[in-house]
């Protein structure tokens, strides 16, 4: 897994963000959980490197939880040394080599549940990390923490999320336009039919899903994994899923296809023996997306394939509007190398050709990983 940000702050020479591979820094940042954000954590972890130094990992609570309920607990039963959650919305002080010291704020963020981005403050400097985000256009003001008394913060470096910083993402659908369609189409489904499998890229950030399907339509989700089980029944309640595959309709599979032919790995049988809705949850599938468009798109005539665009990024022109807004000093992009296109949005089943449609996804919607972050 290559590493989305390279890790360094230039501002503040001692400690790294969302990148663990440096060296010699006594502190280190994650905004969030995903597997690109957290490269060369295991080994900080494993050899004790950080503990014995007195080093730390600033994260929010939600990602703590995360990495605790998941396979991290195994490698070091002492990282309660190490990782150190700090509360969103509070302003910490943190200590470093050299008698120096800066602030650090964390803002919550819309991309996966304990998602945030890090102001940092020095004498000379104020930094923002967004890491992985997606904001609305008329919710950029609404951001307390980049703002004094209504006026906007001013930033020298802005260290940005530009995932889908290119033309063929321009727009993407409101996630709320997205929770009303997938809920629609599973009310619909169920009302003759067993089960809906919702197919996700990662294992977290679909919680707003999840809390749309509970609030109207009462149901709880099946997960067969029990680390990821714990983690969400501890993140969003135990009421909300279960681990018994008969007594849900509705089952959460984070895992990659068989591709023997035996189905997908994740789903159980009983589900494979029903007639069964696939959702298959991914924001590639905007690519030239326009306003207006539907956020789901059916792959087959008899409609039990069908493919969400869900962003969990912003689109390009979100990102235009939160830069200008902030009017930073100097923006830093990143990853270098912006996410790639799996087809044309225009082809889907209201404008396309289907042959080229399956043919361009396949690789990305069925057979893309289920990372566990």
């Amino acid at each position: 897994m290559k590493a989305s940000f390279e890790g360094p702050i230039n501002e503040i020479p001692n400690i790294c963000v969302d990148n663990f591979e440096e060296k010699n820094k006594m502190a280190y940042f994650l905004s969030h959980c995903h597997s690109d954000h957290t490269v060369g954590m295991m080994y900080k972890v494993e050899s004790e490197e950080l503990r014995k130094k007195g080093g730390k990992i600033y994260m929010s609570k939600e990602s703590e939880i995360i990495l605790l309920n998941n396979h991290w607990s195994c490698y070091n039963t002492r990282l309660n040394e190490i990782f150190e959650p700090l509360k969103v919305g509070m302003t910490y002080t943190i200590d470093i080599a050299d008698g120096q010291s800066f602030e650090v704020t964390l803002i919550p963020v819309t991309h996966m549940i304990g998602a945030v981005m890090f102001l940092f403050k020095t004498k000379k400097h104020r930094v923002l990390f967004t890491g992985d985000f997606i904001i609305e256009e008329n919710d950029v003001p609404n951001l307390e923490k980049l703002h004094d008394k209504q006026r906007k913060l001013n930033i020298d470096t802005m260290y940005v999320d530009g995932t889908f910083d290119q033309s063929d993402y321009e727009h993407f659908p409101r996630r709320s336009d997205c929770h009303a369609e997938v809920v629609s189409e599973i009310e619909r489904w169920l009302i003759n039919n067993n089960r809906v499998v919702l197919h996700q890229t990662y294992a977290f950030g679909y919680d707003e899903i999840y809390k749309a399907i509970k609030k109207r339509l009462n149901l709880n989700l099946y997960l067969d994994d029990e680390q990821k089980l714990r983690t969400y029944s501890a993140l969003l309640g135990n009421e909300n899923f279960v681990n018994d595959d008969s007594s849900s309709k509705i089952h959460i599979c984070i895992c990659e296809r068989n591709n023997e032919g035996g189905g997908w790995t994740g789903v159980s049988n009983y589900t494979l023996n029903e007639k069964t809705l696939h959702i298959y949850i991914s924001a590639q599938r905007g690519c030239n997306y326009s306003h207006g468009d539907p956020a789901i798109s059916p792959e087959t005539d008899s409609g039990d394939r069908l493919y969400l665009c869900y962003p969990t990024h912003c689109s390009r022109s979100q990102l235009k509007h939160f830069i200008n807004y902030f009017s930073p000093a100097k923006t830093v992009k990143f990853p270098k190398i912006p996410m790639s296109t799996p087809g044309s949005w225009a082809s889907t089943p209201y404008r396309r050709n289907r042959d080229r449609e399956r043919s361009s996804t396949d690789a990305n919607a069925d057979g893309v990983k289920r990372r566990l972050f």
